[in-house]
């Protein structure tokens, strides 16, 4: 299905609801969707920038109406609150992102390249979506827990953390941080990023420490920067 001017988060619900109608009309009547239609067709494309359906766009706003667009901005942040209150199961709300890294992890890789026997070309292509609730299923709160049950008696905070990110260009870093694109969206960290930090630490105890002092360089240039 293709569709345009559509919220991602109610795309994701749309896509929720293909799959658990998949897995239903096997449980209940033995039958599988893929012997109907193409694997292909059970996933919801859409086109767009993300902008582009971004409630607070102004063309969006004015081709919607001033009712509709505020009556989807609600709807999406109850989509939102829902899916975190649940825990954001994939039966819920999935969305499919593609994020490259090189690893030799295969289980960690959202799409994985292979070369044929006799010659260096690639002969095969297979593409493993990944859910982000999975992949990076840790809030900025969940990091310090985690962190602090791995490290004994250290003493860091949220601040900590974002010093960590800054300093460190963790943002940039598909395999710690995903954000979804839509205003709003939480900011999320996988257990590559806390098992990181914790090895970060078990090398230089003063990790943390270092990382609020470059932090602080980093603010007081930009202040004398903009001075000038």
């Amino acid at each position: 299905m293709i569709f345009s001017d559509i919220p991602r988060d109610v795309l994701c619900l749309f896509q929720a609801c293909v799959i658990n109608f998949h897995k239903k009309l096997n449980v209940w009547f033995g039958m599988s969707l893929t012997d109907r239609v193409p694997v292909g067709m059970m996933t919801i494309v859409y086109d767009l920038q993300p902008h582009e359906t971004d409630l607070t766009n102004v063309r969006l706003r004015r081709e919607l109406g001033k009712a509709a667009a505020e009556f989807l901005a609600r709807y999406c942040s109850e989509i939102r609150h829902e899916f975190d209150q649940l825990q954001r199961p994939a039966e819920f709300s999935i969305g499919i992102e593609y994020r490259f890294v090189l690893t030799k992890n295969s289980d960690d890789a959202d799409i994985v390249l292979s070369t044929g026997p006799s010659s260096g070309a690639v002969t095969q292509v297979i593409e493993v979506p990944k859910d982000p609730s999975r992949s990076h299923p840790f809030r900025q709160m969940e990091v310090l827990k985690k962190v602090k049950e791995n490290i004994s008696g250290v003493g860091i905070n949220r601040f900590d953390i974002q010093c960590v990110n800054h300093v460190h260009g963790v943002k940039k870093r598909a395999e710690f941080f995903y954000q979804g694109k839509i205003r709003g969206s939480p900011a999320q960290y996988s257990q590559a990023f806390v098992d990181w930090l914790v090895k970060q630490y078990s090398k230089d105890a003063s990790f943390f420490q270092n990382a609020r002092k470059e932090f602080k360089k980093i603010v007081n240039w930009q202040k004398q920067k903009d001075r000038t």
